[in-house]
């Protein structure tokens, strides 16, 4: 989906929910994914982000942080950090050659994503491609391990924070002017 129509369709669920107003969507739940530039060498040779961060926000503030590290020693792992810098975090090492790792993995982060807004992922622009190759890499190793065809995070979830922020100023202009 291009970004421009990932707009107008963000645009119009927000009309159709009634979040027209700043303060109505100020309370929605929000995630953000950032990818790092650093990278982690799959065994096929490709690489993926070596951390891959979400952070939910609750009331417009950070309530959790979950931080995904893939590893060629450790096994699937959640650590939590009970108070870093005031919120909760998690740490999860996965490891991507092993199947039980990747599936588990996909959960924690589908479970965590599940409350966000229209279920959407936000990425600042500058992150957007990265994540996006991420997501194809993730299902299709996730579909090579299962041998079969595997659900995933559907790609027209992630809109860049940009578009969004723009999405929503559309949307309060339109209210006021109607």
């Amino acid at each position: 989906m291009r970004r421009d129509e990932a707009q107008q369709l963000l645009e119009d669920k927000l009309l159709f929910l009634g979040d027209s107003t700043l303060e109505n969507v100020h309370l929605r739940r929000f995630c953000l994914v950032v990818t790092s530039d650093e990278t982690f060498q799959l065994d096929d040779g490709s690489n993926i982000p070596a951390e891959t961060i979400t952070i939910s926000m609750d009331n417009g503030k950070i309530s959790s942080i979950l931080r995904f590290f893939p590893s060629k020693t450790r096994s699937f792992k959640m650590e939590s950090v009970e108070e870093f810098q005031g919120h909760r975090m998690r740490r999860v090492y996965w490891n991507p050659s092993v199947v039980k790792d990747s599936n588990l993995m996909f959960r924690t982060w589908c479970h965590f994503l599940e409350r966000c807004l229209l279920s959407l992922l936000l990425v600042p622009l500058n992150k957007l491609q990265s994540l996006l190759d991420f997501l194809r890499k993730i299902n299709e190793i996730r579909t090579i391990q299962n041998n079969r065809p595997t659900v995933s995070i559907c790609l027209s979830r992630v809109i860049c924070v940009e578009d969004y922020l723009s999405a929503i100023q559309n949307v309060i202009n339109t209210h006021v002017v109607c």
